[in-house]
């Protein structure tokens, strides 16, 4: 296979993981924001749910024993969590991780605007 398919299967992998969990990332951002919590401990909220979020996926990936997933079928080293992390994990980080900054701005604005009215 040609190194250019192989990344662009990557970044397919990563949009349409992007796009799913985009959603939901405003939701977990939300709450995150809600709590007030200070920028750093939303880094790490966010940390934290895309590691729960690659555990599931790597889970996923073992227990339905794909076919055209070799290496993840004979997987002796941890490569599904490598696999995880890279495909679904990334995208996962950096959309929970614009959700949270979204809905922080979000209410740091509307704060600030019913201190000045």
């Amino acid at each position: 296979m040609h190194p250019l398919m192989t990344i662009g299967y990557i970044l397919a992998i990563w949009l349409v993981t992007f796009l799913v969990v985009f959603f939901p990332a405003g939701w977990i951002g939300k709450w995150m924001a809600g709590h007030k919590l200070p920028v750093p401990f939303g880094v790490i909220a966010c940390l934290k749910v895309t590691l729960i979020f690659i555990m599931l996926v790597s889970s996923f990936l073992v227990v339905m024993r794909f076919e055209s997933l070799p290496h993840v079928n004979s997987d002796k080293r941890g490569f599904v969590y490598f696999l995880a992390t890279l495909l679904f994990g990334v995208p996962a980080f950096v959309a929970l991780l614009l959700g949270f900054i979204r809905a922080r701005k979000l209410i740091n604005n509307s704060s600030n605007q019913t201190t000045s009215a």
